[in-house]
Order: structure tokens, then sequence, then C-alpha cells
């Protein structure tokens, strides 16, 4: 398999990536201390294993989808982790090359992290971070309301003496002037005590005006009128008469 030249790994690699492996070529490599390239060692294994796991992963699931064995694996993720393996083997040769005394001390000097407590260390700076975020957001948020508040300054409020009591006069009663008082009324009109005179009145007037309609009726028919009682009484006398005569 040929070897990945500096321009095939500019198009696969980011720039942390990127400044690992040519850390792995030529004076760059020569360069190094023992206890930088005891680092560069481990970050290019860590590299090389990461992308070598994740060529498995995508091979396993091409040949689940197209049901062969004989599927290639995918160009990217093989490529870099033939790039990370070429640029481990440079620095472990390295290595080699230099005193065993040397890379011991190095190594010694070299306290691993664990886990836990790169956790921690991580967890503390994303808190460092945010509280940082967050302060600078409040500082434009009170700058953003200040610029939007009115400007104009506060009243003056002049002191004003106290104005001083008017003295009151008392007038002299008069002799002449009397206000009698008003007498109170004894008792209250209903609304029906108030509107029995209209209706009267109302009464009285329609009685007017019927029997001067039923006596133009009579000049108008020509017919005599004779009251009720007249009548009545002058049958009465005839029937007395005519008892006596009887008699």
């Amino acid at each position: 398999m040929a070897e990945i030249m500096l321009a095939e790994a500019r198009a696969l690699c980011t720039k942390a990536e990127l400044e690992l492996y040519q850390a792995s070529r030529g004076k760059l490599l020569t360069a190094q201390k023992p206890a930088q390239l005891l680092k560069s060692r481990e970050r290019a294994r860590q590299a090389r294993d990461k992308w070598n796991d994740l060529a498995k992963t995508q091979r396993r699931a091409l040949q689940k989808d197209k049901g062969a064995r004989d599927v290639v694996k995918t160009e990217r993720s093989a490529k870099k982790a033939q790039l990370f393996q070429e640029a481990l083997d440079r620095i472990q040769a390295r290595i080699d090359l230099l005193p065993a005394e040397d890379v011991k001390a190095a190594a010694a000097t070299r306290k691993p992290t664990s886990k836990a407590k790169r956790t921690v260390e991580h967890r503390a700076s994303r808190a460092s971070v945010r509280k940082q975020l967050s302060d600078v957001r409040d500082a434009k948020l009170v700058e953003a309301t200040s610029a939007q508040a009115p400007t104009t300054p506060p009243a003056v409020v002049a002191d004003v003496p106290a104005a001083a009591p008017t003295p009151v006069v008392e007038s002299p009663p008069s002799a002449t002037a009397h206000v009698p008082e008003l007498k109170k009324p004894s008792k209250k009109l209903s609304v029906k005590a108030l509107a029995k005179p209209l209706q009267q009145l109302d009464s009285q007037k329609q009685l007017r005006a019927a029997t001067v309609a039923k006596e133009q009726r009579k000049k108008v028919s020509g017919k005599a009128h004779v009251q009720a009682h007249s009548s009545s009484r002058g049958r009465r006398n005839q029937a007395a008469r005519d008892q006596k005569n009887k008699g």
C-alpha cells in the first residue's frame, strides 16, 4: 500500500490532525524531545484506533445492507486510519533511535492523567466558559436596557414656604335677617294618588264627548227622545186611574 503524501493528508485531515501528521515527518520529528515524542506517539495511536474502529463499523453496516462479504471499506475512514498508522510508525522509529535512559526518564516524568480526573477538569473548564458567556450576556442586556431607558434628569423640587393660616373673622348676628324654617311635608304622595285626579278628568271628558255625540245622532235621526223615568211614571199613573175606575 502506497504511503499517503502531504497533499492527500491535507484533503483528509482537520487542522489538528494535519499538525500531528506533519510532526511525524522530517525536521519537525527530529527536533522533538523524548517527552514530546512520547506524547506524539500517544496521540497518533489514539487517532489510528479511532479511525480503525469507525472503518470497521461502517464496513459491518454496508455488509448488513447489501448482504455480501466482499464490501470495500469506506475510503475516507480507511485512508485516515492508514495515515495515522504511518505517523505512529515514524514516531516509534525515532524513539527507538534515542538512548533508552532518556526515554525512561521522560516516561517517568510524564504522569498519565486518569479518565476521572480528565472528566472533572473538563467539566470545570466548561463551567468556567459558561460563566464567562453568562457574564458577557448579562452585561450586554444591562447595556441595552440602559440605552432604552429615558435619560430625562429628575425634577428639582424647590422649597416653598408654608402659607400662614388665614384668620377667621366672626360676623355679628343680624337683628333684621330672619329665615323662616321650611316645613317638611307630613305625608308623601304616592304615584297612584297623583295620577287619580288625572284619571277623573279624563273620565269626565269622555262622558261629555259621549253625550254630545248622542245628541248629534238624535238630531240627525229626527226621533223624539223620551227619558226612561218619565215614561215609567206615566204608566204607573195610568194604571192607578184604571184601578180607581174599576172600583
